[in-house]
């Protein structure tokens, strides 16, 4: 899959909801088979060669929210998701992570930025 292949898949997993008020990020490095993800601490083995999208349903809230991880399958394609609390970064936002979607009602100074 190509990374634009990718975030259309992230995109049509996002409910409407997600779409006018949330915003999709990308990270765009593949993780490979027998790597692990932090998520909100706790530890997600994973067991193909792996895209991590995250979807901020918040992001006006500053600290702890719903949020939610898809874990999406570069060979078939399947979408894993996990609901969460808290994102990918904490102090600074890794240069791989890219937005891909901002909903309507989103203004500009939620948007995590590298």
């Amino acid at each position: 899959m190509t990374w634009e292949e990718v975030a259309e898949k992230a995109m049509a997993q996002l409910s409407d909801e997600e779409r006018r008020n949330g915003v999709l990020y990308l990270d765009r490095r593949e993780l490979p088979p027998g790597s692990m993800l932090t998520i909100d601490g706790r530890e997600v083995p994973i067991r193909t060669r792996t895209a991590v999208a995250f979807v901020d349903q918040v992001p006006q809230a500053n600290w702890g929210h719903p949020s939610r991880y898809l874990l999406i399958d570069l060979e078939s394609g399947r979408v894993e998701s996990i609901a969460a609390q808290f994102p990918p970064f904490l102090r600074s936002v890794p240069p791989t992570l890219h937005m891909v979607h901002k909903g309507e009602a989103v203004p500009d100074w939620t948007i995590a930025r590298p």
